[in-house]
């Protein structure tokens, strides 16, 4: 069994300084809002005692205070992750074990009793069941950040393994930049020149941001019409969504995917500044040479006709040529 930090005042400086603390901070206080506990008990008075006797390094206080809150509302995994984390510190792993435990069955997606109970275990040597429930914390989307710099994760920081619990996290908090589903409209990203009829009339700038959760166009033409739209996935419909807004008052709300052929298909509504609305298709294609097919269509009849409104080809820009002047 491994001897928890030799000198208590480093310990609480860890603490004070952790971010595991200040998220055990805002999890102990929320729920204080939403019930009453035991008859006359304080329970916003005692969950600020039981934080202030964490910070100040009290664990025995502490554990006697959030003990007292699991008691008046036992249905709140916060508390008890609270208890546990105090009996860790006190060195008492295995209550420390059974009360992680303990929250992590009221709340079984609670990362902080997932990361509590791994950093305990592995105090205890079950380096095994720690990477376990660490890989289970770091699937909930916490910053790899975390990982690498709070001080309470130390001790996992020296195995191996480690390394595979940050590839964990860095794609559970960034799952656009992993995940295929937010890559199915990458082939629009790009700048390019918007030809109709055959000639250039218009530019579109088409970024991918937010860690690729958001693919952001910009257009303008040559008749002094701009927009803007965002783009992105929605894992709960499971579809792509567009939402456009134009200089003139316009906006757009589109929603769709990839068909089997590879084709962005979307449909929805197309409102102009006055309020009148019409249904509104559009298409992207990808194309051999590296350019994109754009075609948008309307319909004045409830879907029996469509016109087309936009039919453009897009081309890569080159924007590094001297221009002279």
């Amino acid at each position: 069994m491994k001897a928890a930090p030799a000198a208590p005042e480093v310990e609480t400086m860890r603490i004070m300084t952790s971010w595991l603390h200040r998220l055990a901070v805002l999890a102990v206080l929320i729920p204080l809002c939403a019930s009453p506990g035991m008859a006359g008990e304080p329970l916003e008075e005692l969950s600020n005692t039981a934080v202030t006797l964490s910070q100040e390094g009290k664990w025995k206080e502490a554990a006697e205070a959030y003990a007292r809150l699991a008691e008046a509302q036992p249905e709140v995994a916060q508390h008890w992750v609270g208890l546990a984390r105090a009996y860790r510190n006190l060195e008492e792993y295995d209550k420390a074990v059974s009360t992680y435990e303990k929250a992590l069955s009221l709340d079984a997606t609670s990362a902080l009793g997932m990361m509590g109970l791994a950093i305990t275990l592995e105090l205890q040597g079950e380096v095994e069941r720690a990477f376990e429930y660490l890989a289970a914390s770091a699937r909930q989307g916490i910053p790899r950040g975390v990982y690498e710099q709070d001080p309470a994760f130390a001790g996992l920081r020296e195995h191996p393994q480690f390394a595979q619990i940050l590839e964990v996290a860095q794609r559970a908090a960034s799952p656009c930049l992993h995940d295929d589903p937010y890559d199915d409209f990458d082939f629009w990203v790009g700048d390019w020149d918007i030809h109709l009829a055959g000639k250039k009339q218009a530019e579109n700038v088409i970024t991918k941001e937010m860690n690729g959760c958001i693919i952001r166009e910009s257009y303008h033409d040559n008749f002094g019409s701009r927009g803007e739209s965002l783009n992105y996935y929605d894992p709960q419909t499971k579809k792509w969504k567009q939402n456009w807004v134009d200089a003139g008052g316009g906006i757009v709300y589109y929603s769709g995917g990839l068909t089997e052929e590879g084709v962005m298909h979307m449909e929805g509504t197309n409102t102009r500044a006055d309020g009148t609305t019409r249904l509104a298709r559009v298409t992207w294609t990808r194309l051999e040479d590296g350019k994109v097919h754009h075609v948008i269509e309307h319909s004045t009849d409830q879907g029996e006709t469509w016109t087309i409104a936009f039919d453009g080809t897009y081309i890569k820009a080159d924007r590094t040529a001297n221009t002279g002047g």
